[in-house]
């Protein structure tokens, strides 16, 4: 799934919510469309780890999303990830 864009993501009913929940907090219009349509979620997090200084608000719901989405894999597959 890492390796899919968030907008593929985004179909997949369990991981929906997730991905939403920190598309939400992307204030710029265009920003947000590339988040669901420009990279993969690996690619995205990479540019994350290029570009960090410190850790702001969008960067934390990134990772509170990947947590969110490993979480619904692992109850998925019966707790073995």
């Amino acid at each position: 799934e890492w390796e899919m864009t968030a907008g593929e993501l985004r179909m997949i009913p369990q991981y929906y919510d997730a991905i939403h929940a920190y598309a939400d907090k992307i204030k710029n219009h265009k920003e947000r469309i590339a988040f669901y349509y420009a990279n993969t979620l690996q690619e995205h997090e990479q540019l994350i780890g290029l570009s960090r200084i410190g850790v702001d608000e969008n960067e934390f719901g990134f990772f509170e999303m990947k947590q969110d989405m490993y979480d619904l894999m692992r109850f998925e597959s019966g707790g073995a990830v």
